[in-house]
């Protein structure tokens, strides 16, 4: 039994392993730009609290209006909720270390190119008519390099 250089495992590998190669080393640098803002210093990822206010709009600006160091951060709490999720689990995990904040962030990244690389493949496959041919995947598979 032979693996062709077209078939779906060798592109899944060839996915993963690219962005642990282009991401990996970016494991040991400090946090840059936005983080200081939306993750240093930012008590809505450091305490639970805010998650159970979610719903409380009034209390929760009564709360974090005068906390917060940037004005923006009340509102990102509110649009993005699953990543203030994420950035307050890592909290949890490691505290303020750099290393897990972008160990989740590549391992998000690659989920999604191994996501839109499935999708894709779908696609073609339904396109046509159940046909499996490795061609047919050179687009998923560059498609989802290229992301």
């Amino acid at each position: 039994m032979s693996i062709s250089l077209d078939s779906r495992p060798v592109h899944l590998l060839v996915l993963i392993f690219s962005g642990i190669a282009l991401y990996g080393f970016t494991l040991g640098y400090p946090f840059v730009f936005d983080s200081f803002i939306y993750i240093i210093g930012n008590p809505l990822i450091t305490d639970s609290d805010p998650f159970f206010l979610y719903f409380d709009i009034e209390k929760y600006f009564d709360t974090y209006l005068n906390r917060l160091s940037h004005r923006d951060l009340l509102s990102s709490f509110l649009l993005r909720p699953i990543a203030y999720l994420s950035f307050h689990l890592n909290y949890l995990q490691g505290g303020l270390n750099p290393a897990g904040f972008r160990l989740v962030n590549i391992a998000i990244h690659i989920s999604n190119a191994l996501l839109l690389y499935h999708i894709l493949s779908s696609v073609i496959i339904q396109r046509t008519n159940g046909t499996d041919s490795g061609q047919a995947f050179a687009v998923p598979f560059f498609a989802s390099l290229l992301f």
